[in-house]
């Protein structure tokens, strides 16, 4: 198959046609954009974290679509690995063992610091009534969800003092974390997306979907449900649902960054349909406000909302935001700073918020907190401090030690006579 390309001009082009001058500069460009930092993704992503954990401790009323947000995740996930490590792979330059490697320094840490903290919280927890889950039995979902495995269970529990309680969480202790046993099942996978080209993507991301669907639609059947629950895979009765919407998320992240290379016939129509929307594809201000509009959006039309999003809006977020830079130093270091916060924030916030709901309660003696304006307030302050000293503190040292001692241009690495050495 003849390669296609799109020069600075919109033309199309065959790699044949091109001089070796300019297959050298396309070569540089695509090595450059490996290592290029999607700053305004680390904003999106960071928005993301946020409206998530206000859909928690709001007890679901303020960004009601956040749920869409793990979607966003897995996009965000293919793409950025697909950026960094696409092209090493094609050239046999990073192997499967090295990838996993860096993929696990990178998760590893702040999940089990989410994981401890979560267990320490549950142990309070049931000493203040908010579940009757034994201490052996916190041990016990502990070292099981330790291994990234989903734990299937009945055990309730009443998060951030609320009336409802949570039936047969994956992992009881932070229900947050299910989704990274997700991100650790597709980083197994994850040399299997990274080898395929754009049509054979596509086919991936329609067979996901489809499987997806259907299977949340027989779950609606079986539950008399007249709404389109598909946004699965957090407790053990949807827990299924994870896997072909991990499949779904992670393919389209990798498809769209294959397809904005510009290598093919799809990749230049995405390219000009980006290039046509204006304002929405230059300014990082207009994409924040469309990824906070479609968190806002009322989770309604029986689920149709959280299709649309997922299928439309995500991607689009995905596209204009690869292609963006921050305007000026002030704005990247605010990106920055929230992709860096947002995977700490994530881990944290919810045995925080039960940590700080436990406290309320004990002073106040009322519930549920979830609904009532000082807990939002209280715990979204104390979840945003705890994890910007959890990452300084822990994460980002524990990650640099792990990376010096494993990771060496991702291989295993030991010390011989002083120096470094592949394993």
């Amino acid at each position: 198959m003849t390669a296609i390309i799109v020069d600075p001009g919109w033309r199309i082009r065959t790699l044949r046609s091109c001089n070796e001058h300019e297959k050298q500069e396309m070569y540089l460009r695509g090595c450059l954009l490996s290592k290029h930092r999607f700053v305004v993704l680390d904003a999106v992503r960071g928005v993301c974290a946020l409206a998530v954990m206000a859909f928690h401790f709001t007890g679901h009323t303020d960004f009601p679509n956040a749920v869409v947000a793990v979607d966003l995740f897995f996009m965000l996930s293919g793409f950025v690995i697909c950026a960094s490590y696409g092209q090493r792979v094609e050239r046999g330059e990073i192997t499967f063992s090295q990838l996993i490697m860096k993929r696990l320094i990178r998760l590893y840490p702040m999940f089990l610091l989410g994981l401890a903290l979560g267990s320490l919280t549950l142990i309070v927890m049931r000493a203040n009534g908010y579940t009757t889950i034994s201490n052996f039995e916190i041990l016990g979902a502990a070292v099981f969800n330790s291994l990234f495995m989903p734990l299937i269970n009945t055990i309730s529990i009443h998060n951030f003092g609320n009336l409802q309680p949570a039936i047969g969480s994956i992992a009881p202790a932070n229900g947050a974390l299910w989704s990274l046993f997700f991100e650790a099942f597709i980083s197994l996978c994850m040399m299997a997306f990274i080898n395929r080209r754009p049509r054979e993507l596509a086919l991936i991301c329609v067979l996901a979907l489809a499987f997806w669907f259907i299977l949340g639609l027989a779950l609606n059947i079986s539950a008399q449900s007249r709404t389109l629950q598909i946004m699965g895979g957090y407790t053990s009765g949807n827990v299924m649902l994870g896997y072909p919407r991990v499949i779904f998320g992670f393919s389209v992240g990798v498809l769209i960054y294959k397809l904005t290379e510009g290598t093919t016939l799809a990749g230049l129509a995405l390219l000009k349909m980006r290039a046509c929307l204006g304002l929405f594809a230059k300014s990082p201000v207009m994409l924040i406000i469309l990824t906070i509009a479609a968190l806002c959006i009322t989770y309604d039309l029986r689920g149709m909302v959280y299709l649309a999003s997922l299928i439309v809006l995500c991607p689009l977020i995905l596209l204009l935001g690869s292609a963006m830079t921050a305007p000026g130093r002030i704005v990247a270091g605010i990106s920055n700073a929230l992709g860096w916060l947002s995977y700490p924030l994530y881990c944290l916030h919810i045995p925080v918020g039960n940590l700080i709901s436990v406290w309320l309660h004990g002073i106040r003696g009322d519930a549920p907190l979830a609904f009532q304006l000082d807990f939002p307030l209280v715990a979204s302050a104390a979840s945003i401090l705890l994890a910007v000293i959890a990452g300084l503190a822990i994460d980002e040292p524990v990650r640099k030690w792990l990376t010096q001692r494993f990771d060496n241009g991702g291989a295993i690495v030991r010390k011989t006579s002083g120096r470094t050495e592949p394993g």
